[in-house]
């Protein structure tokens, strides 16, 4: 998680192979409506 001013600013998710050895796909989320229900980092 990235926050700006305590907020969810962005999640960015790592999907690797069974076998820890490569990446196989990488996401990230960084729209405002979709990171609302996460906590501020003030709270832990």
């Amino acid at each position: 998680m990235i926050f700006a001013d305590n907020s969810p600013y962005a999640v960015m998710v790592v999907d690797v192979s069974a076998d820890s050895e490569q990446v196989q796909d990488i996401y990230v989320v960084s729209n405002p409506e979709k990171l609302s229900h996460l906590p501020d980092a003030s709270a832990g």
